[in-house]
This record gives C-alpha cells, structure tokens and sequence, in this order.
C-alpha cells in the first residue's frame, strides 16, 4: 500500500497486515457489518496462525492496473476481483484526465473503481468513489436512497448537508445519510480530493435505488446552520 491507493479485501479471503515503515501506518478500513449484522449473516473463521505465509508477490496491478485492458488469455478468477490494488498515481491521472473533458453537475469530477471482469462496482455490496473537486467549484445538491462515508483525501472545502454546512479538510471524515440533501464546494485556489464508500449496490441489486436534483434556489440549498468539522 502507497498513499492515496485502494486495496481490496474480498469477502471470505484470509487477510492481514503488516507495516514494514518505521513510522506509523494509517488508512481508511471500510466495512459492510451493519449490512451483514442484519441480515444475520455475519461468519468468521480464523487463521490457525498468527500471519498467513506470502507465497509469492501480488500481480494483479501488473496484468489489470491498464486503464481497463488485460491480457485476452487470461480468465479472472470467480471467487475475486481481478484487480486488487488501485494504485494511487494511476487513478489521479485518470482524474485529472477527465477533469479536462467533462464532470457532473452533483459531484464535479468524480470517477467509481470498478471490477473489471463485471464492469460494476468494486465490491458487491460497496461502491468505491474518487472525487476532485476543483478550485472555485460549488456542486448542485441532490440526494439519494443510497449513504455515503467520505475521506478527505487532500485539500479543504465544506458540504451541505440537509441545510447544515459542515467544513473539512484533509484527513477529516463526514457522512451524507439516506435521502439527505447534499452538496460539496471547493472555495479554494486549490483542488480538494474525497474518497467515498457507498451502498449504492445493494440498493441497485434490490431495485430500490432512486436520485433526485434539489431544483429551488438555482439548485443549491439554503443554509440554516454552521458546524464547523
């Protein structure tokens, strides 16, 4: 794992870490246990050792990490995503690709790492979101079934949401709630990123998704309280 890298850990696959730096190691560990927990499916089974023995080096950034190509012989496994690190540099310049072309009125350049043998969501039950809000940029608000946890990344803006403004800067985390009002804006004369983790596929697989734009006041909403993140 490098700064700003996504990595994988699929379900029911023996996982553990390790930092090998002398400082301190510390990433964002997103999970789907309030899911599980309600679905009384939640199983664990343990590791008859302390570390699992490496066998040999990941190469799934080598044959997949491409921009979407991969080797035509090759058949990903079934049981995991073909691709299982995300490296960081690959998916800046990919923002900042996209970032000259086009970007959505609701989130401005945002991108969603996707499983590349399905085409859909990274995980089955969680979306993987990576954002650039860029300088001077105020998002239109909209909502949806879905919830949201994000991670500022770098830079610093503020959000609104449900009315109430909520400023962050790197290394804060916020959550927009199901069917919230929300909205991002970058005051700055530099770019802030977001990593986000969403539900959306469950709600996708279920048929109970639904996004709707906040029409009043030029799309933007009204502001009734501050809270400072």
């Amino acid at each position: 794992m490098m700064p700003g890298d996504l990595v994988l850990t699929p379900s029911w696959t023996w996982h553990d870490h390790c930092s090998e730096s002398a400082e301190p190691v510390i990433w964002m560990d997103g999970l789907d246990v309030p899911l599980i927990q309600s679905l009384d499916t939640a199983f664990y089974e343990a590791f008859p050792d302390d570390r699992q023995p490496i066998n040999q080096a990941a190469d799934s950034t080598r044959r997949y990490g491409t921009g979407g190509l991969k080797p035509a012989w090759l058949k990903p496994h079934s049981s995991l995503p073909p691709l299982v690190r995300y490296p960081w540099e690959q998916t800046y310049a990919a923002l900042r690709c996209l970032a000259e072309i086009d970007a959505s009125p609701f989130d401005d350049v945002a991108m969603e790492y996707t499983n590349l043998a399905t085409g859909g969501s990274a995980l089955r039950t969680m979306a993987c979101w990576i954002q650039m809000l860029r300088p001077g940029v105020r998002t239109q608000a909209h909502r949806q079934t879905s919830c949201a946890v994000y991670h500022v990344f770098t830079g610093q803006g503020y959000s609104i949401i449900e009315g109430q403004r909520f400023d962050w800067r790197q290394g804060d985390f916020f959550a927009v709630p199901p069917w919230g009002w929300h909205e991002h804006a970058n005051p700055t004369t530099e770019e802030a990123i977001l990593f986000s983790i969403h539900d959306t596929p469950v709600f996708e697989a279920l048929g109970l998704y639904r996004e709707e734009a906040y029409e009043e006041h030029g799309g933007q909403q009204p502001v009734t309280s501050v809270f400072d993140g």
